[in-house]
Formats: structure tokens, C-alpha cells, sequence
């Protein structure tokens, strides 16, 4: 069964009828990983977000032995970490997943629709109920179009080309 929950200190003149306490809300972070990253939109870029989530200090060392899929690996190790020590109070943890998450999604420039849900119906939602003092960079990434590729090629091989000049022996 479910625990009881906590009840609130008397108030209003009212002694002896304790006002139950607002129930524990899931946090954003659990919320988004539970519901989303189900290879529902762009399955390769879903799968490296959540690899690039188990890399994140936070999961480190705790995920062993979870044979599953990439994601869902992702939705146990949250779990089994909550279950050793809750975490939906524990805001600087709940923050430091959050920028995990946030820098991910923009490191492998998630899709759009998953970028969005994550980015509106979470990240900045967790910024106005629990994180407020969270520095989270909820902002997605700047897709690269494919014209402006050429641009960030021509450069790395302009600053291979001056490396490789610079390196040479002068004569």
C-alpha cells in the first residue's frame, strides 16, 4: 500500500484536524524519462541522449547489470537510485540531472519534438516549481542546416592546415 502522507502543523484555531501536506510531486526529471525516450521519434538520437546520460557523473558506477535497452537502462538506474536514497526533494541532485539531460539533448541535437517536450514541459516547468535557484540551460540546440556544414569544415581544415604549417621545420 501506498505510505501515508505527511500531515501539516494545525492552523487557523482549527486544533486537532492536521491538514494533509501536498503530495510529494514527481520531479521533472523522473516525469520526462519515464515518458519520453521511447524511440517514438527519432530513435537513434533518443538512444544517444540516454547514452550520453549514463555517462553523466550522477549514473556513473550505478547502472551495472541492468541488461535492457539503452533508455530503459536510463528509467531503472533512476529508479534503483531513488530507491537507495529518494531523490525528489533533493533539488541539487534533481538540478545536476537536469543540466545533465539539458547539455545531452543539445550535445546530440535531439530532434525537435523531443527537444521541445523536454525543454516546455519540463525543464523550464522545473524551473518555476522546484528549481528555481537550478542555473539549467533548458535552451536547444542551434540545428547546424547542411549548408552551413561546408563552413565548420573549411574551418577545421584551415586550422589543421595553419597546425600543420606552423609545426613544420623552417629551413
Amino acid at each position: 500500500s501506498p505510505p501515508a502522507l505527511p500531515t501539516a502543523p494545525p492552523s487557523n484555531g482549527t486544533a486537532g484536524l492536521a491538514a494533509p501536506a501536498a503530495p510529494r510531486r514527481l520531479q521533472e526529471t523522473y516525469g520526462f524519462l519515464m515518458e519520453n525516450l521511447k524511440c517514438t521519434h527519432c530513435c537513434r538520437e533518443e538512444s544517444d541522449v540516454c547514452g550520453c546520460i549514463l555517462n553523466c557523473g550522477l549514473l556513473q558506477g550505478k547502472c551495472a547489470g541492468i541488461h535492457l535497452p539503452v533508455c530503459d537502462v536510463v528509467r531503472e538506474c533512476y529508479i534503483r537510485i531513488d530507491n537507495d536514497s529518494p531523490k525528489g526533494y533533493d533539488f541539487a541532485w534533481q538540478c545536476d540531472l537536469m543540466k545533465c539531460m539539458a547539455f545531452c539533448m543539445r550535445d546530440v541535437e535531439v530532434c525537435s519534438p523531443v527537444e521541445e517536450v523536454f525543454r516546455v514541459n519540463h525543464c523550464e516547468k522545473a524551473k518555476v516549481l522546484d528549481l528555481d535557484t537550478c542555473d539549467v540551460n533548458c535552451a536547444g540546440a542551434l540545428r547546424r542546416s547542411g549548408s552551413a556544414d561546408w563552413v565548420l569544415q573549411a574551418a577545421a581544415a584551415l586550422a589543421g592546415a595553419l597546425g600543420a604549417r606552423a609545426a613544420a621545420p623552417r629551413t
